[in-house]
Protein backbone atom coordinates (compact mmCIF):
# COMPACT_ATOMS: atom_id res chain seq x y z
CA UNK A 1 0.00 0.00 0.00
CA UNK A 2 3.03 2.26 0.48
CA UNK A 3 5.29 2.91 -2.49
CA UNK A 4 8.80 1.47 -2.56
CA UNK A 5 11.45 3.84 -1.18
CA UNK A 6 13.81 4.96 -3.96
CA UNK A 7 16.69 5.81 -1.57
CA UNK A 8 16.54 2.36 0.05
CA UNK A 9 16.41 0.70 -3.34
CA UNK A 10 19.39 2.68 -4.59
CA UNK A 11 21.72 2.49 -1.58
CA UNK A 12 20.73 -0.47 0.60
CA UNK A 13 18.82 -3.03 -1.48
CA UNK A 14 21.75 -3.98 -3.77
CA UNK A 15 23.98 -4.76 -0.76
CA UNK A 16 21.24 -6.91 0.79
CA UNK A 17 20.47 -8.76 -2.43
CA UNK A 18 24.13 -9.62 -3.04
CA UNK A 19 24.87 -10.43 0.60
CA UNK A 20 25.49 -14.11 1.30
CA UNK A 21 24.64 -13.58 4.98
CA UNK A 22 21.52 -11.40 4.68
CA UNK A 23 18.41 -13.55 5.04
CA UNK A 24 15.54 -11.36 6.26
CA UNK A 25 14.94 -7.62 5.80
CA UNK A 26 12.64 -6.05 8.42
CA UNK A 27 10.87 -2.76 7.87
CA UNK A 28 8.01 -0.89 9.50
CA UNK A 29 7.07 0.87 6.29
CA UNK A 30 3.27 0.79 6.80
CA UNK A 31 0.88 -0.13 9.62
CA UNK A 32 0.41 -3.76 8.63
CA UNK A 33 2.19 -7.10 8.38
CA UNK A 34 3.39 -8.23 4.97
CA UNK A 35 5.82 -10.95 3.87
CA UNK A 36 7.43 -10.78 0.45
CA UNK A 37 9.89 -13.27 -1.03
CA UNK A 38 12.04 -12.18 -3.94
CA UNK A 39 15.39 -13.43 -5.23
CA UNK A 40 15.73 -15.96 -2.36
CA UNK A 41 15.39 -13.10 0.14
CA UNK A 42 12.62 -12.42 2.67
CA UNK A 43 11.17 -8.94 3.17
CA UNK A 44 9.00 -8.36 6.25
CA UNK A 45 6.89 -5.30 6.93
CA UNK A 46 6.10 -5.35 10.64
CA UNK A 47 4.24 -2.16 11.43
CA UNK A 48 1.23 -3.47 13.32
CA UNK A 49 2.16 -2.48 16.86
CA UNK A 50 -0.24 0.45 17.06
CA UNK A 51 -1.70 3.38 15.23
CA UNK A 52 -4.38 3.25 12.60
CA UNK A 53 -4.05 0.13 10.51
CA UNK A 54 -3.71 0.50 6.77
CA UNK A 55 -5.57 -1.64 4.26
CA UNK A 56 -3.09 -3.49 2.07
CA UNK A 57 -3.75 -4.32 -1.53
CA UNK A 58 -4.67 -7.97 -1.93
CA UNK A 59 -5.77 -8.02 -5.53
CA UNK A 60 -4.30 -7.42 -8.95
CA UNK A 61 -3.22 -3.90 -7.93
CA UNK A 62 -0.62 -5.05 -5.39
CA UNK A 63 3.01 -4.27 -6.28
CA UNK A 64 4.50 -7.45 -4.79
CA UNK A 65 3.10 -10.90 -4.02
CA UNK A 66 2.34 -11.12 -0.30
CA UNK A 67 3.05 -14.50 1.32
CA UNK A 68 0.59 -13.65 4.15
CA UNK A 69 -2.87 -13.97 2.62
CA UNK A 70 -4.99 -12.75 5.49
CA UNK A 71 -7.06 -10.05 3.86
CA UNK A 72 -6.62 -6.32 3.56
CA UNK A 73 -6.72 -5.34 7.27
CA UNK A 74 -3.99 -7.11 9.22
CA UNK A 75 -4.01 -7.71 12.99
CA UNK A 76 -1.96 -5.79 15.50
CA UNK A 77 1.07 -8.01 16.04
CA UNK A 78 4.69 -8.51 17.03
CA UNK A 79 7.41 -10.70 15.53
CA UNK A 80 9.54 -13.31 17.25
CA UNK A 81 12.85 -14.25 15.63
CA UNK A 82 14.74 -17.24 17.03
CA UNK A 83 17.83 -19.00 15.79
CA UNK A 84 18.08 -22.75 16.27
CA UNK A 85 21.45 -23.99 15.02
CA UNK A 86 21.51 -23.12 11.31
CA UNK A 87 17.80 -22.23 11.01
CA UNK A 88 16.17 -18.86 11.63
CA UNK A 89 12.52 -19.13 12.67
CA UNK A 90 10.28 -16.08 12.26
CA UNK A 91 6.80 -15.92 13.79
CA UNK A 92 4.28 -13.11 13.47
CA UNK A 93 2.11 -13.30 16.58
CA UNK A 94 -1.24 -11.46 16.43
CA UNK A 95 -2.23 -9.51 19.54
CA UNK A 96 -5.90 -10.13 18.84
CA UNK A 97 -7.32 -13.50 19.71
CA UNK A 98 -10.03 -15.42 17.90
CA UNK A 99 -10.49 -18.11 15.33
CA UNK A 100 -10.57 -15.63 12.42
CA UNK A 101 -7.18 -14.14 13.33
CA UNK A 102 -4.16 -16.20 12.41
CA UNK A 103 -0.46 -15.68 12.62
CA UNK A 104 2.25 -16.35 10.11
CA UNK A 105 5.55 -18.18 10.33
CA UNK A 106 8.44 -19.27 8.16
CA UNK A 107 11.96 -20.64 8.53
CA UNK A 108 15.17 -19.79 6.74
CA UNK A 109 18.16 -22.11 6.47
CA UNK A 110 21.25 -20.04 7.25
CA UNK A 111 24.41 -20.43 5.22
Amino acid sequence: VVDDDNILQQYFLPAYMFSRKGAVWFSGHCHAYEHFFYGLKHFIVSGGGGGPRQRVLTDRYQQHIDMYDAGPVRPFHYCIVQREDSVLNVVMQPLEMGSAVRGHSFSVALR
